[in-house]
C-alpha cells in the first residue's frame, strides 16, 4: 500500500529553509522557515553538508608539518598555537545578491583590526587566499586550511538566500572557535554557547568577538574550540550522512575523534549446518562512546585504539 511504501522509504534533504534573504530595512538577514511538505505521512530528515575528507588531509598536513618543526610527537589542531586573532573567509568574486551578509560581516571584522583589548592588539584577516581559477570540483587549497589554523576566531556566514555550507564544518574542523550566523537548521550537537557561538546582528556579533578575543576568556574560547572540535569529528563526517540516510542516525564511531573510519566489525557464527555465515544480531543504543547499533541485520562496533 501507499503507507507501507512511504514507511520503507527515508526522505533526506540537504536544505531545509525556504524564505530566507535579506533584509534591506534591517540590514540583516531574515531566517525564513522551515519548508512544508504536500505529501501527507512522508517524514524529512535534515541531512547538512559533512565534514570533507579531503579538509582532514590538509589539516593533518599542517600538524605533521608543525610537530616536525617542534621536534614532538603529538599535536591536536586544538592544540596549535595560533598568531592571528579573527578571520572571515567567503568565495573570492561572489558578488551578487546572495552576499550581503558575508559583505555586512567582512567590514565589522576588519574594525576590529588594531582594537586593544587589555593586553592584546588584535590582528584580522579579510582577505583572498589562494586560486580560483581551474581549481577542481572539492579541491582544498592547503594556503586556505593554513590561515584557518593559524587563527584563533573563524567567523563564517551563509549566504543571503540560502542556509548550509562547507564552511562550518571545515572551520570547526581546524580546531579554532567558531562563530556563524542563526540557522533554523543548526546541524546536530552543535549546541549555542556551549560548542559554537551564534550571532544573529551586528551588535551581537561584536560583542561576541569583543568578549572571546579578551585574553581574560582565553580559557572560556578554548573549551569551546575544543567541544566544536570534537562534535565535527565524531558525529559529521562522509559516514555519518551515509548511514543517517540508510539508518536515521549515525552508527560508526559516533563520539570518536578519528582521522579515517575505522572499519566496521561483521558478527560471524555457525548455522545449524555447521557452516559460518552472518549472524544477525541486534543491540541497544548504548550511551557509552564505544557502541551503537541500528539495524538487526547490521552492526558496526567501534574498537578503542
Amino acid at each position: 500500500s501507499e503507507n507501507q511504501t512511504h514507511a520503507r522509504v527515508r526522505h533526506v534533504k540537504r536544505g531545509i529553509v525556504e524564505g530566507r534573504h535579506w533584509s534591506f530595512s534591517k540590514e540583516w538577514v531574515e531566517l525564513g522557515n522551515v519548508m512544508s511538505y504536500n505529501e501527507s505521512g512522508v517524514s524529512i530528515s535534515y541531512s547538512p553538508l559533512p565534514l570533507r575528507e579531503a579538509v582532514i588531509s590538509e589539516v593533518s598536513n599542517f600538524t605533521e608539518r608543525r610537530k616536525s618543526e617542534l621536534n614532538i610527537t603529538k599535536l591536536r589542531p586544538v592544540d596549535v598555537k595560533r598568531m592571528n586573532d579573527v578571520v572571515h573567509f567567503w568565495r573570492k568574486g561572489d558578488n551578487s545578491h546572495y552576499t550581503f551578509l558575508r559583505e555586512k560581516v567582512s567590514s565589522i571584522v576588519d574594525s576590529f583590526n588594531g582594537i586593544d583589548l587589555g593586553t592584546r592588539k588584535l590582528k584580522t584577516l579579510v582577505r583572498t587566499f589562494g586560486e580560483e581559477e581551474f581549481m577542481e570540483e572539492n579541491m582544498i587549497q592547503g594556503r586556505y586550511i593554513e590561515e584557518m589554523m593559524s587563527t584563533k576566531a573563524i567567523v563564517i556566514a551563509q549566504r543571503d538566500e540560502w542556509e548550509d555550507h562547507y564552511r562550518l564544518m571545515e572551520s570547526l574542523a581546524t580546531g579554532a572557535l567558531v562563530l556563524t550566523d542563526s540557522m533554523i537548521g543548526l546541524p546536530q550537537e552543535l549546541v549555542p554557547g556551549k560548542n559554537i557561538v551564534v550571532y544573529n546582528s551586528t551588535d551581537s556579533l561584536k560583542e561576541m568577538l569583543t568578549y572571546y578575543l579578551d585574553p581574560s576568556n582565553d580559557r572560556e574560547r578554548l573549551s569551546m574550540a575544543k567541544k566544536g572540535w570534537e562534535v565535527v569529528m565524531g558525529h559529521h563526517r562522509t559516514w555519518h550522512r551515509v548511514e543517517e540516510m540508510i539508518f536515521g542516525t549515525a552508527i560508526t564511531a559516533v563520539d570518536h575523534v578519528y582521522d579515517k573510519a575505522p572499519p566496521p566489525r561483521k558478527v560471524r557464527s555457525k548455522n545449524k549446518k555447521g557452516s559460518v555465515g552472518m549472524k544477525l544480531v541486534e543491540i541497544p543504543v548504548h550511551e557509552s562512546k564505544n557502541e551503537a547499533l541500528l539495524s538487526s541485520s547490521t552492526m558496526i562496533k567501534t574498537e578503542e585504539t
